[in-house]
């Protein structure tokens, strides 16, 4: 089974539709969680009635502010059983995939006239999250790399005395006027700079 993998290593099963890839809608709500935790997805129905049901999706930023909304209608005789739901997911579909998340993916959007009306809700393959650790490097008391910053990335030997002394007080003041404690990176980096530029404690 062909899988997509999202820039955080979640790999989502594709479902084969007709000799094409199709990302499920349930697989894009995962992805998109994954980058936008702090944005909402919200729907709302537009019109319900015996026979049929219109939906409307809108995702939103965490200002409130709407970046995609779609709409989804659904005929109770194609899915007599959640035509109602069925709508709401294919209105959020829609909205993911207008937002960037599965657009190449989702053949709903496709002009062609396919009918999908039997793919929301269907059962689900788990994706695979991905649990790789990264564990951070050890810092190298004597010369270490400056973790943060404007002198981010160079090592302390690298800096200039005037500069390298400027960016420890700059550290001190900082703990000093938020009130918290050195961390012990940031301890190691004032303690390297104060040795290799021969500055006194």
């Amino acid at each position: 089974m062909s899988t997509f993998k999202t820039p955080k290593g979640t790999e989502l099963p594709f479902l084969n539709l007709k000799g094409k890839d199709y990302l499920q809608v349930a697989h894009r709500i995962v992805w998109f969680r994954e980058e936008r935790p702090d944005w909402s997805i919200e729907t709302s129905i537009v019109e319900h009635s015996n026979d049929s049901a219109l939906v409307l999706a809108e995702i939103k930023d965490p200002g409130g502010r709407t970046i995609a909304r779609a709409h989804k209608s659904q005929l109770r005789a194609q899915f007599p059983g959640g035509y109602l739901e069925k709508a709401e997911s294919g209105a959020v579909g829609r909205a993911l995939a207008f937002l960037g998340y599965g657009t190449a993916f989702a053949q709903e959007l496709e002009e062609d006239g396919e009918d999908l009306s039997q793919l929301a809700d269907s059962p689900m393959q788990k994706p695979k999250i991905a649990t790789k650790v990264e564990t951070p490097k050890p810092i190298d008391a004597n010369d270490p790399v400056i973790p943060f910053g404007k002198l981010k990335g160079k090592k302390v030997s690298e800096v200039k005395s005037d500069e390298a002394l400027s960016y420890a007080n700059w550290l001190e003041g900082e703990s000093q006027k938020t009130g918290k404690p050195l961390s012990d990176t940031a301890k190691t980096v004032i303690s390297a700079i104060r040795k290799t530029h021969d500055i006194p404690f």
